[in-house]
């Protein structure tokens, strides 16, 4: 009954000096069971420490709110366009033309990093060389049609989720959504028939999504190449052509749409203003564990 007292008085005393940290002095030694047999008699003399003397081991991370904070980043983009623009009714020309373009931008977002990867939310802005075509109606003709889209552009809202393979590589998947547009002009020469012109233009203006993937390639801290591959889609548009001849002139209208397959090389810099500077990838290593 005495060592079981004892025993919790003991509990008591060190409840308290732990409690009261200020009071931690009046407690010099207490009596604390021998832990080597739970036979042997209670005896054993152990000191209490004050809470000067009680250490946080280093290995306890830091504050995981401050190692899961997102980090601001600016990219450029450019790449070769496989660019379609289809057509309807397609009478002056082929229902569908291709060209290869270049495609070129920017884009600007935030990485907010998991434990197995990243979640980068962006806003992307690219434009798009032109697309033309030219159409005989008989080959070797010196008549022709044309048909191009000019000054391509998109914009989109973009989510990414980026999956680590090694340290410094990781593949992604996402889309985007947002809109896109181009102007069509439309013109023609006929030397056999003179008195017959076709001409008009209009801009488009449409819904515009993407969806791809890629591989990313940390070179450092704060510098990432990305290769990546991009389908993009523009729902189009119509345009009022007039077709002018000896009898007058007379309107009928085209329906063009957009898509491209762009395979895109970025250069992703984070946090590239001073005063946004940090540890990026030190933050990182410290949340996944590393």
């Amino acid at each position: 009954m005495v060592a079981r007292c004892r025993i919790a008085l003991v509990g008591l005393l060190t409840l308290a000096v732990t409690s009261q940290g200020a009071r931690a002095g009046l407690f010099d030694s207490v009596i604390v069971p021998d832990p080597a047999t739970a036979e042997a008699p209670v005896g054993a003399v152990a000191k209490v420490p004050s809470p000067a003397e009680i250490t946080i081991p280093a290995s306890v991370p830091a504050a995981t709110v401050a190692d899961a904070s997102p980090a601001f980043y600016l990219s450029g983009i450019i790449g070769p366009s496989f660019a379609t623009l289809a057509s309807s009714p397609g009478d002056l020309w082929a229902d569908r033309f291709n060209q290869n373009l270049v495609t070129a931008g920017a884009a600007a977002g935030w990485v907010f990093h998991r434990p197995t990867g990243s979640l980068r939310v962006e806003f992307e802005a690219r434009g798009r060389d032109n697309l033309s075509n030219v159409y005989r109606p008989i080959p070797d003709s010196p008549d022709f049609f044309s048909a191009a889209a000019r000054d391509g552009w998109s914009t989109m809202v973009n989510l990414w989720r980026d999956l680590e393979i090694s340290s410094r590589f990781a593949v992604y998947a996402g889309g985007g959504l947002g809109a896109g547009g181009y102007r069509v002009v439309v013109n023609s020469s006929l030397p056999s028939v003179p008195d017959i012109s076709i001409a008009g233009t209009s801009g488009v203006s449409a819904f515009a999504w993407q969806a791809g993937g890629g591989v990313v390639y940390e070179l450092n801290d704060r510098i990432s190449l990305d290769l990546g591959y991009r389908f993009l889609g523009l729902s189009g548009g119509s345009t009022n052509v007039l077709l002018t001849d000896a009898f007058g002139t007379s309107v009928f209208r085209i329906d063009t749409a957009f898509s491209a397959s762009e395979i895109l090389l970025s250069v992703r810099v984070f946090e590239p203003f001073g005063f946004m500077r940090s540890t990026r990838s030190g933050d990182r290593k410290r949340q996944l564990g590393s």
